[in-house]
């Protein structure tokens, strides 16, 4: 059963900033790959967080970061 991921508001936020420029720079069907990336790898954290390590403010937590 795959786990519930949540998002810093930082990390929204960024989220975000990187489609809108994505989308400005390059277009709307590259900001959609991009997006579907997102979706992508989140699934799969969700599914083995323990790919990634803890955080180190807060041991419940995980962190990882996305690179597309």
């Amino acid at each position: 059963m795959p786990y519930p991921v949540r998002y810093s508001t930082q990390a929204y936020n960024e989220c975000e900033d990187i489609l809108e420029y994505v989308s400005g720079k390059f277009g709307i069907a590259l900001a959609a790959k991009v997006d579907m990336y997102f979706v992508e790898v989140v699934n799969q954290i969700s599914i083995n967080p323990l790919l990634y390590p803890y955080s180190d403010k807060k041991e419940s937590i995980r962190r990882c970061l996305i690179n597309y």
